[in-house]
C-alpha cells in the first residue's frame, strides 16, 4: 500500500514545475539523459527523432545538421501567415524585421533537438509536450525585443485569451492593439511571457541561441549542461524518496498500530 501512495506523492513532488504560474508535469524528469540530449518534441509536424535534413528552408537552416522537422514543414511555415492556426498579422502586417524573429522563434520550436531538459506535458490537439524557461541569451532576446519594438499587438501572452471563432486568432472585443513596447515594456518581459517558453539569461551563462553558422550547434553544450543537471538532481531526489520511503513506512505501521490496538 505505502509503495502506491509514495510513488504518487514523491512523483508528484519531483515532477511539477511552474511557470507563470501554470503548473505543468516535466516530462524531461521521465528520460534519460541521452534521451535529454537528443530528443524531439511530441508534436504534429515533428520527427520522431532528430536527423540530418539538408534542405531546410529559409531561417530554419542552421538545424540542417541534426533537426527534429522536415524541409517541407520549414517551407510551409515561411510561405503562410497562419500556422497552427494562429495569425502573426493579428494587429495589421508585422514588420519583415519582426517576422523575421517570430520565424527564428518557430523554427527552434519546429526543428530544436535541444528541447529535453525543459520538455514538459501538454494536451493540446496539435502537440502532447511543450518546453518552457528554456534560458534564452540575453543578447539574442534584446536583438527581437529591437526587431519588434514598435509593431503592433492586442495581448501580452500569447498562448491564451484569444477569440478563436473564426478559427484563427483574433483580438478579443475588450483588447486593443498597442505596440509591444506598451504591452510587455522590456525586452526580458517580451521573451518570458509572450509563449511562456523562455527565459532571459545573461549571455556568460549557458544559454540557447535561435540561429547560428557553421555545422555546429551551440546548443548541443548548452543542452548537456542542463541534462547533466537534471540527471543529478534526479539522482539525489532518488535517494531522498528513499530515505523518506522508510519514514513513511515507520508512519503508517504506527498509524496501524493505534488504529487497531497493536502493538509495537
Amino acid at each position: 500500500m505505502y509503495s502506491v501512495f509514495q510513488s504518487l506523492l514523491f512523483g508528484l513532488v519531483i515532477s511539477v514545475c511552474i511557470c507563470n504560474g501554470v503548473c505543468y508535469i516535466s516530462a524531461a524528469k521521465n528520460r534519460t539523459y541521452e534521451e535529454n540530449i537528443n530528443t524531439c518534441l511530441q508534436g504534429t509536424y515533428h520527427k520522431k527523432e532528430p536527423g540530418p535534413e539538408p534542405d531546410l528552408h529559409g531561417t530554419c537552416a542552421s538545424w540542417h545538421g541534426r533537426a527534429c522537422c522536415e524541409s517541407e514543414t520549414t517551407e510551409d511555415m515561411h510561405y503562410s501567415d497562419v500556422w497552427h492556426g494562429f495569425d502573426w498579422n493579428h494587429c495589421g502586417n508585422i514588420s519583415l524585421a519582426c517576422w523575421t524573429w517570430m520565424m527564428k522563434d518557430l523554427c527552434f520550436y519546429e526543428c530544436s533537438p535541444n528541447t529535453g531538459p525543459w520538455l514538459v506535458y501538454e494536451d493540446k490537439s496539435f502537440r502532447d509536450e511543450r518546453y518552457v524557461e528554456v534560458p534564452l541569451c540575453a543578447s539574442e532576446c534584446d536583438s527581437w525585443w529591437q526587431a519588434c519594438r514598435y509593431d503592433y499587438t492586442c495581448s501580452d501572452d500569447w498562448n491564451k485569451g484569444w477569440d478563436w471563432s473564426t478559427g484563427t486568432n483574433k483580438c478579443p472585443q475588450d483588447k486593443v492593439c498597442r505596440t509591444f513596447e506598451e504591452y510587455f515594456g522590456s525586452a526580458s518581459n517580451m521573451c518570458q511571457s509572450i509563449f511562456g517558453s523562455w527565459k532571459y539569461t545573461p549571455d556568460d551563462e549557458y544559454c540557447v541561441t535561435l540561429s547560428f553558422d557553421g555545422p555546429e550547434n551551440p546548443n548541443d553544450e548548452v543542452c548537456q549542461h542542463y541534462a547533466k543537471e537534471l540527471e543529478e538532481t534526479n539522482s539525489a531526489a532518488g535517494m531522498k524518496t528513499s530515505y523518506l520511503s522508510h519514514l513513511l513506512i515507520i508512519f503508517l505501521i504506527a498509524v496501524t498500530n493505534l488504529r487497531f490496538g497493536l502493538e509495537w
